[in-house]
């Protein structure tokens, strides 16, 4: 029998050579690139949020979305900072709660 490198005879070589079989399905690579896009909202009890915020410190009711942002954040009402569109949106409607005539100015 003819030996070959690293002294594999032919029957080793061809075993070792093998690829392991599959053990789930894998995505393409292409589709491993694209990130998962979230389905659920970042914050979901954001108008919750705001609203409490409000109630307990009605001062918080003339800040801008950035500084509420930064408030909710500070008092551990979120675990991340929330997104200025989606906080601007919960200011609009806990306003009208507090003040009707605030939620449409």
């Amino acid at each position: 029998m003819p030996v070959l490198r690293r002294g594999l005879l032919p029957s080793k070589l061809s075993a070792s050579k093998r690829l392991p079989a599959p053990v789930a399905p894998t995505p393409r690579r292409r589709l491993r690139m694209i990130r998962d896009m979230a389905i659920v909202t970042h914050e979901p009890g954001l108008l919750a949020s705001t609203r409490e915020v409000y109630s307990r410190l009605p001062e918080t009711r003339y800040l801008k979305p950035w500084e509420l942002q930064h408030v909710l954040f500070s008092l551990g009402y979120c675990d991340d900072l929330a997104p200025e569109a989606e906080i601007a949106a919960a200011m609009k409607e806990a306003r009208g709660d507090f003040d009707p005539e605030g939620a449409v100015a």
